[in-house]
């Protein structure tokens, strides 16, 4: 038909209508994203999904305590105090006169009491008094039975005086404890086993008594381990 109509107007001499051309549709631009922008989403989420993980992940504390190691004590005269736990408390010389004299090792069964010069750079708060650096309250030994007024008559001998005693409470159940200060303030509690009552009325440790000899042999040897 359309080459019908075409003849019809070329006999005529009638130009053929122009060729149109439907448009074509336009394209609808592309998004272009930045590498920045690309990567910002999976990172705003990076943040809240490591918290998830370490949530989920840390279930169980990972430290599993078994003694206390240590105890600084920062020291006017790293000497004396040393000295008076060895030679008062039975404490054994482990380390002495370290750092020229600024650090000091003693042993107390299994852990250790560290003296440390009060103005040495070796202390967290050099240089500070004791009293300001320091929340400090007591700090107990752990010690094998004693007879108490053996301990108290062995103190007494050296200057140490006690200043309160009776039954507490500690990591191995309820014991004896007698409390003395050191040289420069410091309250130890020397604390020991299950408790029972003396003749006076106080309350004592159990003593485990063993015979060695029929000799009568003077030892001076501290009451307490």
């Amino acid at each position: 038909m359309r080459e019908l109509v075409e003849a019809a107007r070329a006999l005529k001499g009638e130009a053929p209508p122009p060729l149109t051309i439907p448009p074509r549709p336009r394209p609808r631009p592309r998004r272009i994203e930045s590498a920045a922008t690309a990567a910002a989403a999976p990172a705003a989420a990076a943040p809240a999904a490591a918290a998830a993980a370490a949530v989920a992940e840390v279930r169980v504390c990972p430290f599993k305590h078994r003694r206390l190691d240590h105890v600084v004590l920062r020291c006017r005269s790293v000497e004396a105090m040393a000295r008076w736990y060895i030679e008062v408390l039975g404490g054994a010389p482990e380390w002495l006169g370290r750092f020229g004299g600024a650090l000091s090792h003693v042993r107390v069964g299994e852990s250790l009491i560290d003296f440390v010069a009060m103005e040495s750079s070796l202390a967290f708060a050099n240089g500070s008094p004791a009293a300001e650096a320091s929340a400090l309250d007591h700090f107990a030994l752990r010690c094998d039975d004693f007879d108490v007024r053996v301990a108290r008559e062995w103190l007494a001998a050296r200057g140490a005086e006690v200043v309160s005693s009776g039954s507490r409470y500690g990591a191995d159940g309820q014991g004896f404890s007698l409390y003395v200060r050191d040289p420069e303030g410091n309250v130890v509690e020397l604390k020991c086993g299950a408790a029972q009552r003396d003749c006076d009325g106080v309350v004592l440790v159990a003593l485990r008594v063993r015979a060695v000899s029929n000799r009568s042999v003077r030892v001076q040897v501290c009451p307490q381990k």
